[in-house]
């Protein structure tokens, strides 16, 4: 089991004690329908994270659910919409594990801009003829933000590279759009 996913496992843990605990708090005070709601928000946080875990290749799996909660950390939701099959991901392993998680650590760990956002991070995956597609989709506020991610990306195409993966960045409004291509089948 790797690292990044005995983490995942102890957040969530940690987070699972603090829901009951809210939940508690809330049935003390006699707040059902305050009740009601944070349940409803706790099952939405429950099934992205169903989503990511139906993905067939646990190291991609893996990777996103590390990225979800390094969002987390900032306040900010992690939204999926996984649209491929992933069926045939290069060969799983070791490496693919590492490169993956060098690739979505290097971007998470340069999202202090997201503190306070308010609005949700998209992360839709895609399968076309010859790749796989993921965009991430990111508020920003400001120019500050838009260089971070910038200089992440350069991390991020160092870290892709072996996977004959490219990563690029669309800035539109008040979002940005990362995009992470890999191709399909054997390297």
């Amino acid at each position: 089991m790797s690292a990044e996913l005995l983490q995942f496992i102890r957040n969530l843990s940690h987070d699972f004690q603090n829901h009951l605990q809210v939940i508690s708090g809330l049935a003390q005070l006699n707040r059902t329908e305050r009740i009601r709601e944070y349940i409803g928000q706790i099952s939405g946080q429950i099934r992205q994270i169903g989503k990511v875990a139906k993905i067939p290749v646990p190291e991609v799996a893996v990777a996103l659910l590390a990225f979800q909660q390094q969002t987390a950390r900032y306040g900010v939701a992690t939204l999926f919409d996984v649209k491929a099959e992933l069926d045939d991901w290069p060969a799983a392993g070791q490496e693919l594990r590492g490169l993956l998680s060098q690739a979505f650590a290097a971007l998470g760990e340069r999202l202090s801009f997201l503190d306070g956002a308010g609005e949700p991070v998209h992360v839709t995956i895609v399968g076309a003829e010859s790749k796989y597609i993921f965009r991430i989709e990111l508020p920003v506020n400001d120019e500050a933000a838009v260089k971070v991610l910038e200089d992440s990306l350069t991390l991020v195409n160092t870290s892709l590279e072996p996977l004959a993966g490219r990563a690029s960045l669309l800035v539109e409004k008040e979002y940005a759009r990362i995009f992470l291509v890999f191709p399909r089948g054997e390297m």
